[in-house]
Parts: structure tokens; sequence; C-alpha cells
């Protein structure tokens, strides 16, 4: 079965424009931002914005068929949070590991892993793996870019069917 993998902040759960929104800060991949996201996520989480396109994607996804594996950097605390949050959404998935800040997320390996942190993705076991447009990522060309879930999907469609 085809393995897709996907971080959950800034790619699925729309966390930048929350917080943006929210007036709390410019997001920007920093420990500050890190050190803040643990302090205020609890408080926000509840109006946490879906990224536009990933739960219908997600489902599509699914049906390929295809496993899907979140992997996030927030910590084992926050997981009745999260889940609670994924069902509240409708997102599909099959697996959620959480690996805390600066954890290692190569514990599964992918046949195509979406991120928007470069250094995950260069971290990552996956045949394809794709960076999520963010303004923190713009300067690296190390990837394949994708600005929409829907994007994201023609490449795993495509890839999928390559495997049959």
């Amino acid at each position: 079965m085809y393995i897709f993998g996907t971080d959950l902040d800034n790619v699925v759960a729309d966390l930048e424009q929350l917080l943006k929104h929210e007036h709390i800060v410019e997001l920007e991949k920093t420990d500050i931002a890190e050190l803040l996201l643990s302090v205020v996520l609890p408080v926000v989480y509840p109006r946490l914005p879906v990224v536009p396109g990933a739960k219908e994607c997600l489902r599509r996804i699914k049906e390929i068929p295809a496993k899907i594996v979140i992997v996030t950097a927030r910590s084992s605390e926050d997981e009745k949070l999260t889940r609670d949050w994924l069902e509240e959404k409708g997102i599909l998935y099959d697996e959620i590991h959480f690996v805390g800040h600066g954890g290692d997320k190569s514990i599964v390996t992918f046949d195509c892993f979406v991120d928007d942190y470069p250094e995950n993705l260069e971290k990552i076991k996956s045949r394809k793996k794709l960076l999520f447009d963010k303004p923190w990522n713009r300067e690296c060309n190390d990837f394949p870019r994708v600005y929409t879930w829907d994007e994201i999907y023609v490449y795993v469609r495509e890839d999928a069917r390559g495997r049959v």
C-alpha cells in the first residue's frame, strides 16, 4: 500500500493564518515561535482552521488507496487536543506520531512526505519529498515546491499510479 506522510502545523492545520489573525506573532520558524506555540496552542486551538483543500485532498489520497500518516513536532502532551481537533475537523488519517520539537520525523519510511520545513525533509525517509510553500522556506530550492493541496494530490496520484 502507498504510504503518504504529512506534517501537521502549517500543512494541514493553518497555524500561520490563525496566529496572524490572533495578532500573536508574525510566524517564522524560530525557537521563540516554537516556545510561544507551546504556550499559545491550547488557548487558540479551538479556532485553528484547516489549510484550504487539505481535508478534501486527504480523503482523495485515502481512496487511491493510501495509508495516511501524520508526523508532528508537537509533544505527546498535545495528543488529546490534536486528536480531538482532527476528529472535529473530519481529517482522515491512519496513524499519528508526536515527535516533539526537534524530534526525528524519519520514524516511518514513506512513498511521499510533505512538510513546510526543509530540514525535516532532508532527514525524512521518503521516495518523494514535497515542500509546502511558506515564507520561511522560500530560499530553499532542494525539493519540489507545492502551493496547494490539489498539487499534492496530483503528485501522489501520479506517483501511486507508477507503483501499480
